[in-house]
């Protein structure tokens, strides 16, 4: 029987990520993440701070436009990009081919912290 361990500070620090030692940022990879709405934009936030911590070599952020600027100065390693948005705060469905060519090039793709719950978030996804 294996037993559990619990996940803490010291456990994490046994085991630390892998870091390259050679090469750029091109190396480690792209991540691309949709979410946040204006009642929510936190979501996306926290979501590339941990991209970018379990070592993603460039990150990419797409959000609703009234909060990008703001996340631009909480992420100024990350590529911002402002979706239109609905009347409540949310993804407006017309972002859905912008949201697709940006994240074609990505290697990973999260889809969904903060995005409200709704038809024009459905078409993300």
């Amino acid at each position: 029987m294996i037993s559990p361990e619990i996940i803490d500070s010291a456990l994490l620090r046994k085991r630390p990520l892998p870091w390259p030692t050679e090469g750029s940022k091109e190396h480690r990879g792209q991540v691309t993440i949709l979410g946040g709405s204006r009642e929510v934009p936190g979501a996306v936030l926290l979501a590339g701070l941990s991209a970018l911590r379990s070592g993603a070599g460039k990150l990419q952020v797409a959000t609703v436009e009234s909060c990008a600027g703001q996340l631009g100065y909480m992420l100024p390693e990350a590529l911002i990009i402002a979706l239109r948005e609905t009347r409540a705060g949310g993804l407006h469905r017309s972002s859905s081919k912008v949201f697709a060519s940006r994240a074609s090039d990505s290697h990973a793709i999260l889809l969904g912290p903060g995005m409200l719950e709704d038809e024009d978030a459905d078409t993300f996804i």
